[in-house]
């Protein structure tokens, strides 16, 4: 994680679902940064995109979407 790891583990966004893609490739953020985001926010979603880096939505555009699609469509199920 980065310098936003203040603002993550105050508690408040535990209360949002929250969905994390990050790359497997990634060389900006480690992704052993999935670790620590799932202990600030434990109901978190982490998925590891392989063949992604820091620019999912470039490196590996279609599986990031399919990912974010399938976490939007099960919060829909949870508020309807």
């Amino acid at each position: 994680m980065n310098l936003y790891d203040d603002v993550l583990c105050q508690g408040r966004s535990s209360q949002l679902p929250t969905l994390a893609i990050w790359g497997t490739e990634d060389k900006i953020y480690d992704i052993s940064g999935t670790e620590r985001l799932q202990r600030c926010i434990p109901e978190s979603q982490t998925l590891r995109l392989p063949k992604a880096g820091h620019l999912l939505l470039i490196e590996n555009s279609k599986s990031a979407t399919a990912e974010y699609l399938r976490f939007l469509v099960g919060m829909q199920k949870l508020v309807w």
